[in-house]
């Protein structure tokens, strides 16, 4: 492939996958996990545009529609990959593969089915090698922000999982940050993020 051909190629990643560039292009695994959660954003924004479809699919047929829009936005990202068991959404670097996220999917079913989730990513998939993960609830109920908060308030309460402090604002809507003791004897940050497929007209 000539010079010429690789600098359209990235044009085109610019101009139509600005995360998938932003990823491509990370120097460090933080800037890589900055990268990972812009593309998860435009994807959630995506599948809430089509709410109208998603507001009645189930858990796994969410959690690949959502593998999708990572896919189709040029992104490294793979569906039930294997880390310990099968892991919902697994990003990987194009050219270093050591950097990946992990990331959990779920139906919002209340803060303890969130939990959970969270201790399926820090006791199964987590090698306490990677520093961030995230756990996404698809909410198809109204009041996806209380939904959130609540998740967050319960957390904040109770410190599920080694949870090391209150839980951080993230710029995101709906989302927030924790930070847990991981078995390995790192500290795992985990995104949790709430993704609106609530249809308000149904």
């Amino acid at each position: 492939m000539s010079e010429e051909n690789v600098a359209g190629y990235f044009e085109l990643m610019r101009a139509n996958c600005p995360p998938a560039l932003k990823l491509f292009c990370a120097t460090s695994p933080e800037e890589f996990s900055d990268a990972v959660e812009l593309a998860v954003e435009n994807a959630m924004q995506h599948m809430e545009a089509g709410a109208a479809y998603n507001h009645n699919r189930d858990e796994r047929a969410l959690t690949h529609e959502l593998a999708g829009c990572l896919g189709g936005g040029g992104v490294h990202v793979q569906n039930e990959a294997h880390s310990n068991g099968h892991v919902d959404i697994t990003v990987v670097h194009p050219s270093n593969t050591a950097w990946r996220t992990l990331g959990e999917c779920k139906l919002y079913q209340g803060p303890a089915y969130h939990v959970g989730g969270c201790g399926q990513i820090l006791n199964r998939y987590a090698t306490g090698r990677l520093p961030r993960t995230f756990c996404l609830d698809f909410v198809q109920v109204d009041g996806v922000r209380d939904k959130m908060q609540g998740v967050r308030d319960h957390m904040d309460q109770e410190l599920p999982l080694q949870q090391q402090a209150p839980a951080g604002d993230h710029r995101i809507r709906w989302a927030f940050t924790t930070r847990h003791r991981h078995s390995s004897g790192e500290d795992v940050a985990i995104l949790h993020l709430g993704c609106n497929v609530h249809n308000a007209g149904s």
